[in-house]
């Protein structure tokens, strides 16, 4: 639970000053502890570097026999030659001596006349096991008992056309790896020694008389007393050292590098003395206080600081809360939340309230179109209207005089037959004047209760003989179970416009299987009505002429325009709606939707 500031930070202080009080108490065995950790660490280092610094010194041994292996005259061991060959390697202070033997290990020539007391002791047989080798071999000390040893041998096989010819050795100083050990800076109490696989001392930096070329008692290398991370080991010169070990690649040779537990003592008394000062224990308590409290604050501060940037970015999610370090930091965190939870709501209600406008703003256009379509054809209706009504009288006149005409019996053949089309085109042209005449003028019958299921049987029976005729497949599916108010013989006109204009429609396409659909169903208080054909639809340029009179795809002289711009007045004046939309199929579905009949 969140508490105030001043309050922690009186506890974190009293905490603090405990610690100090305990700290004090064991300082002196936990400083030698860390100490003789630090020492250890650092002599790991040191023997690494060690490591590295004579591997690199075996390096030069290899690229110099790299060279002299690949002379000529040494690979024919060429007594004569070799000497020359061999004295280059001399110039460099690390190699004593070299010598080039046979497979049997005796010598052929020496880069300089051999010491008996040093190169004498070099064996034979070791030099023929050392021309078996792959690899370069490292050999014991050269130097004959009890004379000190100055040098330890390197072989190098020398091959040549694939196979083995001889033995390259090249003696290197100890004199030479103690002057590279004393170079390196290493602290004044170290000691590094370097002991070969076989556990004798090859090289130290320190104390080496007498050392160097003795075996290393079993004892050295075995734990005394353990000291965390630290091993705390015996030593050639009698004291107790903390060592470390690193391994040299070439050789199996080994170094080892040790610090007297004396300094290790030395520096944690001091650092003890110094901790038991009162001033700098207060400091240190301070210091500690301040930085864990301030970190708490940082961490409060840095949650707040990324929620803040999420918000600033658009991210208007709840920030996940955390622990707060006081009270006032935990209030802010609920205010910054509750604000942009407020602020996320705020968005949802505007962009809410921006999807209503848009959808009202085009609910508005599409009711604008309406009107302007509807005052458009109420104007044209009312042309029409006129229109026909002039033209009525004269077609009524010549029809019945041509009727007249065919009475008489006296008339030829031929103008029987052309009175016969007279009248046929006479009669047509006065159904579309009274289609006309309907499409300009509401109709007067009175409406009555009408399923539509019955308007389509009724008008399918019309049209059956037709449809087969014509390989069109029907499908019916009235859903429909609500009446609505209408004239029969109108919604019979207006769906048999729409069943003509569909067949036609699929006579024109030439396409696959030809098919026809009715459907009603009951929608939201409405009886709706569609029919679909399996055609080619509406080009898209044409959906908004589809109900004007006298727009026709048709031929000419197979359609007036007039049919569907009479079926929209039709639906029009029985407060419906009429419409096309385009089947998913590819073809074409026109449907209207009349008011469900009120009950009586």
């Amino acid at each position: 639970m969140a508490q105030p500031l001043r309050r922690q930070i009186l506890l974190i202080t009293a905490a603090v000053l405990v610690v100090i009080g305990a700290m004090m108490a064991s300082s002196a065995y936990l400083t030698y502890r860390q100490e003789v950790a630090q020492i250890d660490a650092g002599a790991h280092t040191m023997a690494a570097t060690v490591a590295v610094a004579v591997d690199r010194t075996f390096a030069a041994a290899d690229a110099a026999a790299e060279v002299l292996v690949s002379e000529p005259s040494i690979q024919a061991l060429d007594a004569g030659a070799i000497p020359s060959a061999l004295r280059a390697v001399l110039a460099n202070p690390l190699f004593r001596n070299a010598v080039i033997t046979d497979l049997g290990g005796r010598p052929v020539a020496w880069a300089a006349p051999p010491d008996p007391a040093v190169e004498g002791t070099l064996a034979a047989d070791w030099m023929a096991a050392a021309g078996r080798h792959e690899t370069p071999s490292f050999g014991p000390l050269l130097g004959a008992a009890p004379a000190r040893p100055r040098a330890v041998l390197i072989a190098y096989p020398i091959r040549r056309l694939g196979r083995t010819v001889g033995v390259l050795g090249l003696s290197i100083r100890l004199a030479a790896l103690r002057d590279g050990l004393v170079s390196l800076p290493i602290p004044e109490p170290a000691v590094i020694t370097i002991v070969d696989g076989g556990g004798t001392v090859i090289a130290r930096n320190r104390r080496w008389q007498g050392v160097v070329g003795q075996s290393m008692p079993l004892e050295i290398g075995r734990a005394l007393v353990s000291h965390g991370p630290a091993v705390v080991r015996a030593s050639l010169d009698g004291d107790t050292q903390i060592a470390a070990t690193a391994t040299i690649p070439r050789g199996g040779w080994t170094v080892r590098v040790g610090v007297p537990t004396s300094v290790a003592w030395a520096l944690a008394m001091h650092i003890y003395q110094r901790n038991f000062r009162i001033l700098v224990g207060i400091t240190i308590g301070i210091l500690i206080t301040v930085f864990v409290f301030a970190r708490r604050l940082l961490r409060g501060v840095a949650h707040l600081e990324r929620a803040a940037d999420r918000v600033k970015d658009g991210e208007l999610s709840t920030p996940a809360r955390r622990p707060m370090p006081t009270t006032e930091f935990a209030r802010l965190q609920d205010a910054f939340v509750s604000m942009v939870d407020g602020q996320r709501q705020a968005q949802a209600a505007i962009a809410a309230q921006v999807d209503e406008e848009r959808r009202i703003r085009t609910e508005l256009q599409s009711l604008q179109q309406q009107v302007v379509r509807q005052e458009r054809l109420a104007a044209i209706g009312v042309l029409v209207s006129g229109l026909a009504h002039e033209l009525n009288n004269p077609l009524q006149a010549v029809l019945g005089l041509a009727e007249l005409l065919l009475v008489r019996g006296d008339l030829p053949g031929d103008a029987r037959t052309d009175l016969g089309l007279i009248v046929r085109e006479s009669e047509r042209a006065s159904g579309i004047v009274r289609n006309l005449k309907r499409f300009g003028q509401p109709q007067t019958s009175e409406p009555v209760p009408v399923r539509l299921g019955d308007v389509i049987a009724s008008t399918i029976e019309l049209r059956r003989h037709d449809l087969e005729g014509e390989g069109i497949a029907l499908a019916v599916d009235d859903r429909a179970t609500s009446a609505v108010l209408a004239v029969f013989t109108e919604l019979q006109q207006v769906l048999l416009n729409l069943v003509i204009n569909a067949e036609q429609a699929m006579g024109r396409d030439g396409r696959g299987p030809r098919r026809l659909a009715i459907r009603t169903a009951d929608v939201d208080g409405r009886v709706q009505l569609e029919v679909e054909d399996s055609g080619p639809g509406v080009v898209a340029g044409d959906v908004s002429k589809l109900f004007q009179p006298f727009f026709t795809t048709k031929p000419v002289g197979e359609g007036t325009g007039l049919g569907l711009s009479v079926s929209y007045g039709i639906i029009l004046a029985h407060g419906g709606e009429i419409g096309y939309r385009p089947s998913p199929e590819g073809g074409a579905i026109f449907f209207f939707s009349l008011p469900v009949a009120p009950p009586r």
